[in-house]
Order: C-alpha cells, then sequence, then structure tokens
C-alpha cells in the first residue's frame, strides 16, 4: 500500500520532497510530511523515481549562477506542485535569520516592490558578499530567503552575472503577481549593485 503512494504524480512529488528534506535544512522540515515518514521502502522507491526522472530538472545549464543558487533552482524544479513551492518559500521565511532593526533603513529599502523589503550586504575578509534581509510580507520574505541564501558567499561580479530567469526555471514564477515578480527583480538588481559597491 505504501509503495502506491508513489504511483504517477504522488510518486514524483514524494520522490523530491524526500531528496530535497535530506540536504539539511535546505527544504521542506521532515515535520511538515508525515505521510512520507516511518518507511525506509518509501525512501528507496522515492530514491528510484527521482534518479528516473531527469526532466524534473530545471535547464540551468544556459544560466548563469551561484552553486547554491544552481542547487536551489534544481531542487524547486524537481517539485511538480505549485502549492507545495509556494510553501517551501514561506519554510524560507521562516529559516531568515533576523534582521537588525538599525539596517532597516531608506538606503537598505527595496524600490518598487509591493512589500516593504529590505536588503544589507556586507563583505568579508576573503573579498565575499553576504547578505541579510527582511519584509512585511512571508513571501515576499521566502523570495528574499532565496536569494540571501544563493547569493551569499561569492564574490562581487558573481553575484553581478545572475541570470534572473532561474526563478522561471524554479517554477517559482508562477506563483508571482506581475507586482511580486517586478519586486523580485528589483530585489535581486539591488543585491547585485550592493554587491558591485563593496568591491
Amino acid at each position: 500500500k505504501m509503495a502506491s503512494l508513489f504511483s504517477g504524480r504522488a510518486s514524483r512529488t514524494g520522490a523530491a520532497l524526500l531528496l530535497l528534506v535530506a540536504g539539511a535544512d535546505a527544504f521542506l522540515a521532515p515535520a511538515s510530511l508525515p505521510a512520507l515518514s516511518g518507511n525506509g521502502r518509501v525512501a528507496c522507491v522515492a530514491r528510484r523515481n527521482a534518479r528516473s526522472a531527469p526532466s524534473m530538472l530545471g535547464e540551468t545549464a544556459g544560466l548563469t549562477l551561484t552553486p547554491e543558487l544552481e542547487k536551489m533552482t534544481r531542487q524547486f524544479a524537481m517539485v511538480p506542485d505549485a502549492k507545495l513551492r509556494y510553501q517551501q518559500l514561506l519554510f524560507y521565511a521562516a529559516k531568515l535569520g533576523a534582521m537588525d532593526a538599525d539596517l532597516q533603513t531608506d538606503e537598505n529599502k527595496v524600490k518598487g516592490c509591493q512589500s516593504v523589503v529590505f536588503v544589507y550586504a556586507t563583505k568579508d575578509e576573503e573579498g565575499l558578499i553576504h547578505y541579510t534581509g527582511e519584509s512585511d510580507s512571508q513571501l515576499t520574505k521566502g523570495l528574499a530567503a532565496l536569494l540571501v541564501r544563493g547569493l551569499s558567499g561569492n564574490k562581487p561580479d558573481e553575484i553581478a552575472a545572475v541570470n534572473p530567469e532561474f526563478i522561471k526555471e524554479a517554477g517559482l514564477a508562477v506563483s508571482l503577481t506581475p507586482s511580486r515578480n517586478n519586486g523580485f527583480l528589483n530585489m535581486l538588481n539591488m543585491m547585485k549593485n550592493q554587491a558591485l559597491a563593496l568591491k
């Protein structure tokens, strides 16, 4: 009976989610997947189905992405359900560290966003950029967390070269209204500019 849970679309969804959960704290917490836990056979079936479904992966080869951003793009693309991808963004929002209130200034505020969003960049002694962010909207905060995680730890030129089309390859664009999509692009562009300013 458990094996039957992974037929068709359910199989692909279960495979993707189990693999994503396996990636440390990157994807959905195990507690959110009660139907998929407690059975070794299920995990084996999930891994087998994931290996046999390469068409689910985003075509990221033609995009210029940081290693972490490429990894997350592929992970999101493995989940065939838009609702689950949306829930994952909310999970990212919950995992995003608190931003110091002193950094939530007009200078660090993203212009043209439907929600209030702040992003701030610093550079370490190795010349790598690290970000923090905050928003009053959980969805936008999840997008900010995606970028904070995906862009941090890279050099300014590497960040500036990131292709914004990855949001489509990840399957997230379908969950965004035109105004939120524009806000996301404004957020990414501001983070690129902050990185370049620290060169």
